[in-house]
């Protein structure tokens, strides 16, 4: 989502302005899930771009400072993913396996099949097994009777596993054949907002915010206070559809904010839903909270054949404690929130979803996908191609073939190069072209390619 070079130059710029070095914040950067300590920055970096701002006054305050002491606005940065991430890609692993048992017992039947799943008891959460269970699992009794009733044409049999909470079907496709993906239930999802991801943040964040208070022994020093969360991941477990029927992003900010004792049954309808029965105390501290602001990433393409960027999409949230904003608040959030959708985002291996190969250094794991963009352009005169520098880098390097890369990018690159050689084009220049401050452009190298040179002696053509 943001690149490496963009996040260099973000941490230069804010420890610039600063005037010292962000230790915190590089240590942040460095460990293994940097997505917290990318989003700081990105906050710090746009707070910056309107105004002075400083990082972490001392070790119990909010991320970030705004304006002078008399007058200032803190943030504390946090993001959220969904709590079972990790337990949706196990799921996803298993039923890939259970896709694989079926094909080899099997084969390319005439029938067939979607695996579909649920919960046996839904008011539990479900334990996808780990890979090495998986081949025990198999070897179950009861997954031999499933595979026997399977082939006698029964699709109401059901396989149960108790101890992961989880019950498998199949479902006929219309498919000449194979196994379809797998289908069923959006799993994991919170039936009440105390088990929600961002009421958690809110919840830990306003803990802090007392303990800051404490410590500080104002209730004054912090005000307004802002938390500003990211949220990341697959938005449909956090922010899931109505039709399902359970807690929304919106509603789980507004319960963790909101004091239903304070407002009417039509107020709690349009704003937490009817979820909430019977009514849940808000989040204890949370009028130290004068303002929630959640930040979702969607992609969109710029316009036809354009490339596929991510867009910051921010949503603001008051509760029924916190005071009135002023002004000037409001302008400040804003400004900082005009800022950030000013960055160019991905999408890319950057993205916060991308499975770092941890079989190598965290270096060639970027250089690996920082590949850029190959063009090609081809006039009377002149022949033009543009390879990234990395790439380029690689292949003189001998680390990797040239085949590789090219075949890893539409279009035939090798097929350019034999052209010019065929046409008798030399190269006239080469030249290296930097990127720009805060783009996502990798530096690149441009080949020039001089006019066709009519060969001397030509070949016979064969009769």
């Amino acid at each position: 989502m943001i690149s490496e070079n963009q996040i260099r130059e973000m941490l230069e710029l804010c420890e610039s302005r600063i005037g010292r070095p962000l230790k915190r914040l590089r240590e942040a950067l460095r460990v293994e899930d940097p997505v917290p300590g990318i989003w700081e920055l990105l906050l710090l970096y746009a707070a910056l771009q309107t105004e002075k701002a400083v990082h972490e006054p001392d070790e119990a305050t909010p991320d970030i400072q705004i304006g002078t002491p008399g007058d200032c606005l803190w943030i504390e940065a946090t993001t959220v993913s969904h709590r079972d991430e990790k337990s949706v890609e196990k799921l996803s692993r298993f039923v890939d396996r259970i896709h694989s048992e079926l094909r080899m017992k099997f084969g390319a039947a005439q029938q067939s099949y979607s695996v579909e799943y649920d919960c046996l008891d839904p008011s539990r959460e479900c334990n996808p097994p780990e890979e090495n269970q998986f081949n025990s699992l198999f070897k179950l009794a009861s997954w031999k009777e499933f595979l026997t009733a399977v082939a006698s044409g029964d699709l109401s049999v059901t396989w149960e596993l108790q101890d992961q909470n989880l019950r498998f079907m199949l479902r006929s496709c219309k498919m000449q054949h194979g196994y379809s993906s797998s289908g069923g239930p959006v799993l994991f999802l919170p039936a009440h907002p105390a088990e929600h991801p961002v009421y958690r943040a809110i919840r830990k964040k306003a803990k802090q915010a007392r303990e800051w208070t404490k410590r500080h022994q104002s209730e004054e020093k912090f005000q307004p206070l802002v938390v500003w969360i990211a949220a990341v991941g697959d938005l449909s477990q956090i922010d899931p559809d109505a039709g399902h029927n359970k807690v929304t992003l919106r509603q789980a900010v507004l319960g963790a904010l909101c004091d239903p004792s304070e407002m009417s049954v039509l107020e709690q309808y349009n704003s937490v839903g009817t979820w909430w029965d019977p009514p849940q105390q808000p989040v204890s501290g949370a009028r130290r909270i004068a303002l929630v602001c959640v930040t979702v990433f969607e992609q969109r393409q710029d316009g036809y054949g354009g490339p596929l960027r991510l867009y910051p999409k921010t949503t603001f949230y008051r509760g029924t404690q916190a005071g009135r904003l002023p002004d000037s608040v409001k302008a400040r959030i804003r400004n900082v929130n005009k800022a950030l959708s000013c960055v160019q985002y991905g999408p890319g291996w950057e993205a916060w979803n991308h499975k770092h190969d941890k079989t190598v250094t965290p270096a060639k794991d970027r250089a690996r996908y920082a590949g850029g963009v190959i063009s090609y352009s081809k006039g009377s005169d002149v022949m033009k191609i543009k390879i990234p520098a990395e790439l380029l880098t690689r292949v003189l390097s001998g680390e990797e073939s040239a085949n590789s890369i090219w075949s890893s990018y539409s279009g035939d690159t090798g097929a350019f190069f034999k052209e010019a050689l065929d046409e008798g084009r030399k190269i006239i220049n080469t030249s290296f072209i930097d990127r720009q401050a805060g783009s996502r452009d990798e530096p690149s190298v441009e080949i020039q390619f001089g006019p066709p040179t009519e060969p001397l002696i030509r070949k016979l053509k064969s009769n």
